[in-house]
C-alpha cells in the first residue's frame, strides 16, 4: 500500500502542463495550468501537502520530467495511455475535462490500491 496524502496527474503538453492534484485526507482538488518547465512543476508541488505521487501519461514530451522528479525524491510513475480507465462513452479530449478526472483514476489506482503503470526505468518505478 502506498502512503501518499496527494495525487497528482499531470497533462503534459509542449507548451503548457495542465496539473490535477487530490488530498486523499481533506478531499481538496488543485487544479493549475503551468509552464512545461521542471521549476514551475515544483514550484507548485511544494504547495501541496506532502508527500505527493505524481504520474502523467507516456507521450512525446519524452521522460526527462520523470527523470528530475524521481531525482529531486518524488515518486512518479509514467501511465500507459491505453490503460487508463476512460468513462464510458468519452470520446472527446480536452485538457481541461481530461484533467477533471479524479486524480485516482488519472494515476491509474483502482479501488484495491493496484496499479495498471508502465514501468520505466526512467522513473525509478
Amino acid at each position: 500500500m502506498f502512503s501518499e496524502r496527494t495525487s497528482v496527474g499531470l497533462d503534459v503538453h509542449a507548451r503548457s502542463i495542465v496539473a490535477c492534484g487530490l488530498d486523499t485526507v481533506t478531499g481538496v482538488l488543485n487544479r493549475q495550468r503551468l509552464v512545461p518547465a521542471f521549476e514551475s512543476v515544483m514550484a507548485w508541488l511544494a504547495t501541496l501537502p506532502a508527500p505527493v505521487t505524481v504520474v502523467y501519461e507516456a507521450g512525446p514530451t519524452g521522460y526527462g520530467l520523470a527523470r528530475q522528479l524521481t531525482a529531486a525524491g518524488l515518486r512518479c510513475v509514467i501511465a500507459a495511455p491505453s490503460k487508463l480507465q476512460r468513462p464510458a462513452g468519452d470520446r472527446v479530449k480536452t485538457s481541461l475535462m481530461h484533467n477533471g478526472w479524479p486524480s485516482w483514476r488519472r494515476t491509474g489506482w483502482s479501488a484495491d490500491h493496484s496499479c495498471r503503470h508502465r514501468r520505466s526505468a526512467f522513473c525509478g518505478t
